[in-house]
This record gives C-alpha cells, sequence and structure tokens, in this order.
C-alpha cells in the first residue's frame, strides 16, 4: 500500500509539471501567433473627427478703377543739368562679403513651418484601427524614407510634396511587421475595395477617401510613383513576404488606391 501511495504521488507531481509546461507553452504560443497574425494597438480606438465644412464664398463687390494722380515738378535748372560733368566722379564702396554662418545639420525628419496644413492621423475605418502619420523624405538612394516603428506611417513630404486629398498623388507608407511585431499597416492584408479611410489633418478636420484598388507590385516597381495631375489619388503601401537579407526588404508591395469621398474633405 505504501509503495502504491508513493508511486501515485510521484505521478501526480509529474502530472502536474507536465500540466503546468503545458500552460506557460500555450501562454508563449499564442503570444507569438499574436504578433505573427495579428495588430496589436498602442491605444484605443476612437472615431475620426469630421470633415471641414464646406466653404461659401460670397460675390465680391467690383472695386471701382482708381485713375493715378500726377505731381508735376519744374523743369531743372542749367547748372543742375552741368553738374554731373564738372564734379569729380564718385568712387563706388565694395560691400564688404558676409562670413558664411556655420551650417546648420539637417534634422532628421522634415519640420513643418506654423500653421502648415499636414496630415497627423490615418484611420483604417472598417477595421478599428488608426495610426499617428510622420513625415519622411527621400533617402540617398531615391527612395521614400520609413519610420522605425511598426505603430507610425510615414507621409512623403518631399518637394513638391501633396497633401492627402489635395489634387496629386499623396503616398503614406507603414511597416506591415517592423521589429518582431505586426504593424498597423497589416491590415491592409485584409482590406476590401470600397471601404473608407480617413486622414485627420493639422487643423483639426479629417479627409475621408474610398478605396478603389487593391494591388500587388514589386519592390523595385516605381510606377506607383509617378505623380498624378489631374485628380487626387491617396496611395497607401506596405510590405508583402519573407524579409529579405540581401534586399534588406521584402520582395513584395501591397498597395491600395483610394479617392477622396465627395463632400467629404479634399479639393
Amino acid at each position: 500500500m505504501r509503495k502504491r501511495s508513493k508511486k501515485s504521488d510521484k505521478r501526480r507531481i509529474v502530472d502536474t509539471c507536465i500540466y503546468c509546461a503545458s500552460v506557460i507553452m500555450l501562454f508563449f504560443a499564442v503570444i507569438l501567433f499574436m504578433q505573427e497574425y495579428a495588430y496589436v494597438p498602442q491605444e484605443v480606438y476612437t472615431d475620426p473627427p469630421p470633415a471641414a465644412p464646406k466653404e461659401t464664398t460670397a460675390q465680391a463687390t467690383p472695386t471701382p478703377y482708381q485713375y493715378p494722380t500726377y505731381t508735376y515738378s519744374p523743369a531743372p535748372s542749367a547748372s543742375e543739368l552741368l553738374t554731373p560733368y564738372i564734379t569729380p566722379a564718385q568712387t563706388q564702396e565694395i560691400a564688404p562679403t558676409p562670413t558664411k554662418a556655420p551650417s546648420t545639420p539637417a534634422p532628421t525628419e522634415p519640420l513643418f513651418a506654423d500653421g502648415e496644413l499636414h496630415p497627423v492621423k490615418l484611420y483604417f475605418i472598417e477595421h478599428k484601427i488608426s495610426c499617428n502619420i510622420k513625415p519622411v523624405g527621400i533617402n540617398s538612394k531615391y527612395e521614400m524614407g520609413t519610420i522605425r516603428s511598426p505603430y507610425d506611417a510615414g507621409w512623403l513630404y518631399a518637394e513638391p510634396y501633396v497633401l492627402p486629398g489635395d489634387v496629386g498623388k499623396a503616398v503614406i507608407a507603414g511597416h506591415n511587421r517592423w521589429g518582431g511585431h505586426n504593424g498597423t499597416f497589416s491590415v491592409l492584408k485584409k482590406m476590401q475595395v470600397g471601404e473608407t479611410v480617413a486622414v485627420e489633418m493639422s487643423d483639426g478636420y479629417a479627409r475621408y477617401f474610398r478605396v478603389d484598388e487593391l494591388t500587388e507590385c514589386a519592390y523595385d516597381d516605381n510606377t506607383i510613383m509617378t505623380p498624378v495631375y489631374d485628380r487626387a489619388v491617396l496611395v497607401l503601401i506596405t510590405c508583402k513576404g519573407d524579409w529579405d537579407s540581401v534586399l534588406h526588404t521584402s520582395r513584395t508591395r501591397v498597395i491600395a488606391i483610394c479617392s477622396p469621398i465627395e463632400g467629404q474633405g479634399g479639393d
């Protein structure tokens, strides 16, 4: 009886250890699954602000033409006319060459002037996901810069830049995965044509867009960056596929092409 009880006690301890190990492994498996396949936002989603009210311009009253007034001065005397010829010529004073001020190192991110309108936040409305927008420029390889965060997106702020909703092509890019975490833009793989995105601007209003097309292209296909001059286009870009250690990027891009919703932001 004692031998059996000792064996049963050992068996119970072994079963408990196996159970605890299984729970721990399951917990870490859930974490890995969330990192690999689910985006975990840093903040609670809130609805985007409303669109800016449509401006109504009143017809301006034409200003009557103002005829110029002329002031007549007396004709110069003979001595005044001869003065330039009888007085020595003046020597022109050469202004000193200003010393060049030391150059200030360029900021790591473009800065906005006071009151300069720019995008600040992007909303994927159907998916209840949002992210902050930061400006990025062009790097030494003439490629669009990226944000070093899975949670933020980069707006191409390079002259001549285009505001989302203005005539032209505005480009916003985000990470599908970065630093071992799923990025905000991993949602692009789940989006459908007809969904709505909103871009909150620095004036507190939002501009709304409809997804017209979802497509994929190679990482080095730059045709998507071709400017547009006759309409407003918003392009959202992220990576797809495994990381290529030679290229230092993924080989495929997922692209959402959006157009402004009439009466909700944009020009």
